[in-house]
């Protein structure tokens, strides 16, 4: 049974759509790691006011100074990247989605691509759509917008899940 929708792919914001992916798929440590370092902050100020000395009060400051230029330099990049993804010029075109049992398939005037349902690993469903993930942080976005409501989105949702599941035999 072919299914086919029509949206554009900016509809589905990028940005929330993998920060919803990440907290839904991500190990707890990785999604706590801030507060891994701020704990290493900790301990390395702690001793610094325990063992005072010159090299021992200065370590703290240049490892802070470090983690908040990766941090910020993470922040910067991110944004950069996640804005120049959504502005992409086949982002911006009408799109058909079409899922087969073959597979998935998305055709605009500027692109084409097919992929087999064994490429996908999972389907998710969030608030920006349907996220049909190729790797863990990797995924192509069937936006909300394609559904006439959430009884079809979850219906399609359904739907993927299973040619997915019968590609792994």
């Amino acid at each position: 049974m072919t299914k086919t929708f029509f949206a554009k792919p900016t509809d589905f914001k990028i940005r929330k759509g993998l920060a919803e992916l990440h907290r839904k798929r991500a190990p707890l440590y990785i999604r706590t790691r801030a507060l891994w370092y701020a704990g290493a902050m900790v301990l390395l100020f702690g001793s610094a006011l325990a063992y005072p000395s010159k090299f021992v009060t200065f370590a703290p400051i240049l490892i802070f100074a470090i983690t908040a230029l990766y941090f910020g330099a993470g922040f910067v990049w991110r944004r950069q990247m996640f804005a120049g993804f959504q502005s992409a010029p086949y982002r911006l075109a009408g799109t058909r989605f079409t899922l087969a049992e073959d597979g998935y398939s998305e055709e605009s005037a500027l692109h084409s691509m097919t992929f087999r349902w064994n490429a996908f690993i999972a389907a998710e469903q969030t608030n920006e759509g349907i996220a049909l993930l190729l790797a863990d942080i990797e995924c192509l976005a069937i936006p909300k917008t394609a559904f006439k409501d959430a009884g079809e989105m979850a219906e399609t949702l359904t739907a993927i899940k299973a040619y997915i599941a019968a590609s792994r035999g």
